[in-house]
């Protein structure tokens, strides 16, 4: 039964976040019906399974986000899409996911940007991207240093 929820819950990220993508690309914008769903199932599941920790990370990557949004560095929804990937699919490998998201649009813009040149108006986007890849891949450090070796 735990399985087949875990699928269903995949594939409603999986499909949510594609149609969230897809409007962003062709519009601009991440609409509050894609995101809010996912916010307000993933908080609904947590409670239910007294996951307060997902919770807490959640409210993390609010703060963090609206941080991020204030600069000019995310826009609203994309704080939204993160938190809702983030409350369906709270760990991967006893990892919060949103530290894996981190890592792998790090990577990926850091790469992009090499591979078309930077220009001024992706500078300071580029230097988040770099600060989320290194904050992931610390807290990946971390995290994997106190699985295997107890610290």
């Amino acid at each position: 039964m735990v399985s087949v929820l875990l699928i269903l819950l995949w594939a409603f990220t999986i499909a949510f976040t594609y149609f969230s993508a897809r409007t962003d690309s062709e519009e601009g914008k991440i609409f509050d019906g894609t995101t809010l769903p996912m916010i307000g199932l993933g908080v609904l599941i947590s409670l239910f399974w007294q996951n307060y920790i997902n919770i807490g990370i959640m409210i993390l990557i609010y703060i963090i986000g609206l941080i991020a949004n204030r600069l000019k560095y995310l826009g609203g929804g994309d704080v939204k899409l993160l938190m809702g990937i983030q409350a369906l699919i709270p760990m991967i490998v006893g990892i919060p996911t949103v530290v894996f998201i981190l890592v792998i649009s790090g990577i990926s813009f850091i790469v992009i940007s090499f591979a078309k040149g930077i220009d001024e108006r992706y500078a300071r986007m580029g230097g988040l991207a770099l600060v989320s890849l290194l904050f992931g891949g610390v807290v990946e450090l971390i995290l994997y240093l106190k699985l295997i070796v107890g610290i």
